[in-house]
C-alpha cells in the first residue's frame, strides 16, 4: 500500500504540493539518518573509550601485583635466611640455594620498566627491594669468603634478614593498599612480621 505524500504532509499541518512534499520528507529523512549515524558514531567512541580504560587498568593492575609480588618474594628469601641462619648457621649449600634465589630475584626486579613506575612510592619501592637483594647477596658472599673473620658475629645473617624484612614491610604494605584498591583478590599474610 502505498502512502501519499500529500497526505503525509498535510498530517503536520503542512499543505504544500505532493511533489514538494516529497522533497521535504526525503531531506527529514536524510536529516534522521544523519543523527542515527551520529549516534551510533558517539556510542561506539565511548564503548571503545571505557575498553581502552578497562584494558589500561588491566595492563596496571597486572604490572602492581607482579611489583607486589617481587618485593614479597624478596621478603620471603629474607625469611628463609632469618629460619636457616637462627637454628645454626646454614650450610654451604643452603646458603648457594639462598644466593641463587637471591640473584634470580635481582635479575626480575632489574628487568622492571621503571618508566611504569608512575608514582614516587612505586619507584622507591622497587628500589628498596633491589638494594635488599643486593645487600642480603653481599652478605651472603662475605660469610662464605675466605675475608670473614672466624669472630663473625653469631647469627649475623639472620639480623641482616631482619633489617631487610624491616626495610621492605612499609612497601609491601604499600604496594598491598595499591593493589587491592584496584579489586585484586591478593593477600598481605606473609608479606609482614606478626
Amino acid at each position: 500500500m502505498a502512502t501519499d505524500t500529500s497526505t503525509l504532509c498535510l498530517n503536520f499541518g503542512v499543505s504544500i504540493p505532493s511533489a514538494e512534499c516529497a522533497s521535504w520528507v526525503q531531506a527529514w529523512g536524510s536529516i534522521g539518518a544523519i543523527l542515527a549515524t551520529l549516534l551510533v558514531l558517539g556510542i561506539s567512541h565511548l564503548l571503545n573509550n571505557a575498553q581502552r580504560e578497562a584494558e589500561e587498568k588491566s595492563i596496571e593492575l597486572k604490572f602492581l601485583e607482579g611489583l607486589f609480588q617481587l618485593v614479597g618474594g624478596v621478603r620471603g628469601i629474607a625469611g628463609k635466611i632469618i629460619d636457616i641462619e637462627t637454628i645454626a648457621p646454614g650450610t654451604p649449600h643452603e646458603r648457594n640455594q639462598m644466593l641463587a634465589e637471591l640473584e634470580a630475584m635481582l635479575g626480575a626486579l632489574q628487568r622492571i620498566d621503571i618508566s611504569r613506575l608512575y608514582k614516587f612510592e612505586l619507584l622507591v619501592a622497587a628500589i628498596a627491594a633491589e638494594s635488599n637483594v643486593r645487600m642480603l647477596i653481599a652478605s651472603i658472599r662475605y660469610v662464605a669468603s675466605d675475608q670473614a673473620s672466624a669472630q663473625l658475629e653469631k647469627g649475623y645473617l639472620a639480623e641482616v634478614a631482619i633489617s631487610a624484612m624491616k626495610n621492605i614491610e612499609p612497601h609491601a604494605v604499600l604496594l598491598y593498599q595499591l593493589v587491592t584498591e584496584r579489586g585484586a583478590k591478593t593477600s598481605i599474610k606473609g608479606m609482614v612480621r606478626k
